[in-house]
């Protein structure tokens, strides 16, 4: 029994520590700086939607190695962003969603890709989330149709602090 225990005890204080190897990777990927765009992609003709760390250009570039020829503020109107649960670890006990309500305004950026960036976002995400077009609002006022990714509905859950502070 004491053996056990000492496995376990162990075993959780590699776990701690490689998820602590995994967030510290992270946050190097996702402050590395984005080198200057020479000129924007030509192929760049499908709109994505992103909320989440997927807002952010250097996360796009470093982790998923996509580049968007454009990206700006844009909402979502009759759909919010929640915090569901579960994540993937305790560490990351819950991310960002994109749901549909019916009074509410979700905010995000619309990123202008290639057809193979979009399928690169689609291909990584979990199966958790639908794919879709829905319409986006730019500042100027303008109306896109971008493709997101959302999900019906799930379990409430409570986002870590460095997630947050990924999304701020």
């Amino acid at each position: 029994m004491r053996l056990l225990r000492r496995m376990l005890a162990a075993l959780m204080v590699f776990v701690l520590v490689a998820a602590g190897v995994f967030h510290a990777r992270s946050e190097y990927l996702i402050n590395r700086p984005v080198p200057a765009l020479a000129r924007a992609d030509a192929r760049a003709d499908a709109y994505y939607f992103a909320y989440g760390t997927n807002m952010s250009s250097r996360y796009l570039f470093n982790v998923r190695d996509i580049r968007a020829a454009q990206s700006q503020p844009g909402r979502v109107d009759q759909h919010e962003i929640v915090f569901l649960g579960p994540g993937v670890n305790a560490l990351e006990p819950a991310f960002a969603y994109l749901v549909k309500a019916e009074t509410k305004t979700a905010h995000g950026v619309l990123h202008r890709l290639t057809r193979e960036d979009l399928e690169k976002i689609r291909n990584s995400e979990r199966a958790q989330y639908e794919w879709s077009a829905v319409p986006v609002v730019t500042a100027d006022g303008s109306v896109v149709s971008a493709h997101t990714l959302w999900r019906a509905a799930g379990p409430a859950g409570i986002p870590s602090r460095r997630y947050l502070n990924l999304l701020v």
